[in-house]
């Protein structure tokens, strides 16, 4: 991930815009990874090291917040694992946003490692690009949140 990336997630975070959960450990990634049979894209792994999972309030990014809450809502296995039983999620998909009635935004994995994996979203069976890789949808997220505030 970017140094200014990351500069203007710490800077929101600083100000009260968002709030992030302590970073996930190796271990935690690669107990996310077995848990959903995916290998997670660089970025997104590297999101989870730094900022765990979180965001803007009502709009978090899917995370990882400690082992006792592998499963719960608001964390990337639990969303996947939910939504892959409700609307038949196919297994490459890793859901990184999704709200009650909303449709969820996934990264789209093929079990190999590597930098880029697109984010898309999910409905209805469709899928819909809407950005190249986990980091461009990160740096707009930021941008749209340092708006807000």
């Amino acid at each position: 991930m970017r140094s200014e990336t990351i500069r203007r997630a710490r800077d929101l975070s600083d100000a009260g815009v968002v709030e992030f959960a302590d970073g996930a450990t190796p271990e935690d990634i690669e107990s996310i990874e077995v848990s959903l049979g995916v290998t997670l894209p660089d970025p997104f792994k590297d999101f989870l090291r730094r900022f765990g999972g979180g965001g803007a309030p009502g709009a978090e990014i899917s995370g990882w917040y400690g082992p006792s809450h592998a499963s719960d809502f608001g964390t990337v296995v639990g969303d996947t694992v939910r939504l892959r039983e409700l609307l038949g999620l196919p297994v490459d998909l890793v859901v990184i946003q999704s709200g009650d009635d909303e449709t969820p935004w996934c990264l789209e994995t093929d079990h190999r490692p590597g930098p880029e994996s697109a984010v898309l979203s999910f409905d209805g069976g469709q899928r819909t690009k809407l950005y190249p890789d986990f980091e461009s949808f990160f740096v707009d997220y930021l941008h749209a949140w340092s708006r807000e505030s």
